[in-house]
């Protein structure tokens, strides 16, 4: 986890647009990486938390 932290700290240390560059690259390679597909009950889990974040949000907002 240390060179995972070095390579967390530097990125911050990047100007935006570097920065931006560097998290479009992780992001293309990380869509090229195997993986597999999430299982149903995965999805249904995290449609649950996603349902349920969305209703607290709404809860704090005020009415109009």
């Amino acid at each position: 986890m240390a060179a995972a932290q070095k390579v967390l700290e530097a990125f911050d240390l990047l100007p935006q647009p570097e920065r931006q560059e560097v998290l479009d690259e992780i992001l293309r390679r990380a869509a090229l990486e195997p993986h597999e597909l999430p299982s149903d009950d995965e999805l249904t889990a995290a449609a649950d938390n996603l349902f349920r974040h969305l209703d607290r949000d709404e809860e704090r907002r005020p009415l109009l």
